[in-house]
């Protein structure tokens, strides 16, 4: 019985502590987005839990302790698919742009980062336009006339470029009309 425990042991040891270990820093770094010394942290919390996990468990039946390592492996792998699959706009909390409607502005008067647009008194003068709403419109349909097929007044949902991904506001509605972009083919 003593050789098959530690038989066991020797399987779960491993999988409870570098499990977290190799996770903790990738999901770290998902949701910080900081240094090195953000993942270390990630991977030194993971170590510790995964040692917990080991030391509560230790001096339980087999099962327990099998059961306990497949809890701390799928909540590894789960958080990590959590953190992994956020958006930009979910990471940064950024504010929803007027012209494109995704959640790519940094901040108010900043420039999108969809659309690259900022809608500033000085950026409307430089375009020559005469108002704010004027310049909304006019730019609402530039994007989307201009821009790909897959660039349309209600989509994608999620704007993808290269590894960055921004959500549409799904409470946003254009100024445009879809039968006013139709109008300009």
């Amino acid at each position: 019985m003593e050789q098959k425990k530690s038989k066991l042991d020797s399987i779960i040891i491993p999988v409870m502590m570098i499990t977290p270990i190799i996770v903790g820093p990738e999901v770290v770094q998902s949701i910080f987005e900081k240094g090195m010394q953000y993942a270390v942290m990630g991977g030194l919390i993971g170590g510790l839990i995964g040692g917990l996990a080991f030391y509560l468990s230790n001096k339980k039946s087999n099962l327990t302790k099998i059961l306990t390592a497949v809890f701390v492996v799928s909540s590894c792998f789960g958080i990590l698919i959590y953190s992994s699959s956020r958006t930009e706009s979910d990471k940064r909390n950024l504010m929803t742009c007027i012209i494109c409607g995704y959640k790519a502005l940094p901040k108010e008067g900043a420039e999108c980062e969809v659309c690259e647009l900022s809608l500033t008194e000085e950026e409307m003068l430089d375009y020559e336009y005469s108002n704010m709403k004027e310049f909304i419109r006019e730019e609402q349909l530039d994007f989307s006339y201009f821009e790909d097929d897959e660039f349309t007044l209600n989509g994608p949902e999620v704007y993808k470029y290269d590894n960055l991904r921004y959500s549409k506001d799904p409470h946003w509605k254009p100024v445009i009309s879809q039968a006013q972009l139709d109008s300009l083919d």
